[in-house]
């Protein structure tokens, strides 16, 4: 008998802004400057996250997942972006909130051509 067990994360990587939060092999990273631009194929609620944003990013064999960042969440919510959007995150660097803890500053632009 052989036992197999397949892990839903497994057909995924997870995008991680900042080579200080990337963890382990199924990460992709986009460092500070950098971008990631792909088809959103799937926006699903989180009660952990807010939102969690799938991606299909050309030339790579996974979908991307992006865990709803406050900024990225607002954005995305501004730009009125959908399934099935071409987007493109921009990793513009880190700041400082009101609150004084770290935010992400990341750039959100579509295109719907």
């Amino acid at each position: 008998m052989a036992w197999t067990s397949r892990q839903e994360n497994e057909d995924v990587v997870f995008v991680a802004f900042g080579k200080e939060n990337a963890k382990g092999d199924n990460t992709l990273l986009v460092e500070e400057g950098g971008s990631i631009e792909g088809h959103v194929t799937k926006i699903v609620d989180s009660e952990v996250y807010k939102k969690v944003y799938t991606l299909q990013v050309a030339g790579l064999d996974k979908k991307a997942v992006i865990t709803g960042k406050t900024l990225l969440i607002k954005q995305m919510e501004r730009n009125n972006v959908k399934e099935g959007d071409l987007v493109r995150i921009t990793y513009v660097g880190m700041f400082k909130t009101t609150k004084g803890k770290p935010g992400y500053n990341l750039r959100v632009e579509v295109d719907r051509n």
